[in-house]
């Protein structure tokens, strides 16, 4: 079992997205808001987790993910921690995650993630 905290407000993938013209068509791209959420995340991770790599299909993983937000306004939406932990190599891949508990918490002084991952059984 691994345990960390990332230190920043998880914004949702879904609601992030502005638009733009690229070319002369529409096109959606990350709101600046979650791009700086995902680069805190990237250099809050510990480096004894990087390139860990875990879970595959013979060993899947449970994450428990709760997200203290600074206000109420927010919806609960921890899916960019489950890409975030594949690209900082915490897991070698989002899909091995098999057990998802997300959990929406209020704290204005300190908003973060707090990540629990676990290999299990099935």
């Amino acid at each position: 079992m691994i345990k960390f905290t990332v230190f920043g407000v998880c914004y949702s993938m879904k609601n992030s997205k502005t638009l733009s013209v690229r070319g002369g068509k529409p096109h959606s791209k990350k709101h600046w808001k979650a791009d700086a959420f995902e680069r805190d995340f990237l250099l809050q991770v510990p480096s004894c987790y990087r390139s860990l790599a875990m879970g595959s299909s013979e060993f899947p993983l449970s994450a428990t993910v709760t997200a203290f937000y600074p206000n109420r306004r927010q919806d609960l939406d921890v899916e960019i921690v489950y890409d975030l932990l594949q690209k900082a190599g915490v897991v070698s891949n989002d899909r091995h995650i098999k057990r998802k508990l997300a959990i929406w918490e209020l704290d204005a002084a300190s908003p973060r993630v707090e990540i629990e991952l676990t290999e299990i059984d099935l």
